[in-house]
């Protein structure tokens, strides 16, 4: 599996972002071929596919995204989304998952008109300590 950009958002994340939509990240323990999921349209219709299942270890719940910041590099001709890292607290213990990806989406109303965005790799197992996501320096997105 690989990062990559859901075909929905191709060209959105950055305008998203920048327009305050309310950023959303989900956490999958499987998740079928990325080929197969870059093709769906709804965070319900990732979640339906039968490969795909959110995580439910203890004290698991979505994150709203914190201190989302869109900068536009003129020198690189580039324009990157970046966020504060994700903790979640004493995560697992009764319930522990080996997670596989996160899923960043923009929370519209309910999971079917909820929009997935970004799908990041993010390989790591609960044990009922705190699991902190650190993005990559540069922005969970970039485009040029």
């Amino acid at each position: 599996m690989a990062d990559f950009v859901f075909n929905v958002a191709l060209g959105k994340v950055a305008e998203k972002a920048a327009d305050g939509a309310t950023l959303k990240l989900l956490v999958l323990k499987a998740s079928d071929s990325d080929a197969t999921l870059k093709d769906l349209d709804t965070v319900s219709a990732v979640l339906a596919n039968g490969s795909t299942t959110e995580a439910n270890f203890t004290n698991y719940s979505r994150a709203t995204l914190g201190s989302v910041t869109v900068t536009v590099d003129d020198s690189t001709d580039s324009v990157k989304v970046d966020c504060a890292d994700v903790t979640f607290s004493s995560a697992g213990g009764a319930t522990n998952n080996t997670c596989v990806d996160v899923v960043i989406y923009e929370e519209v109303t309910n999971d079917s008109d909820s929009i997935p965005l970004v799908l990041l790799d993010a390989a790591f197992t609960t044990d009922g300590n705190d699991v902190t996501l650190q993005f990559n320096a540069s922005g969970f997105f970039s485009a040029t």
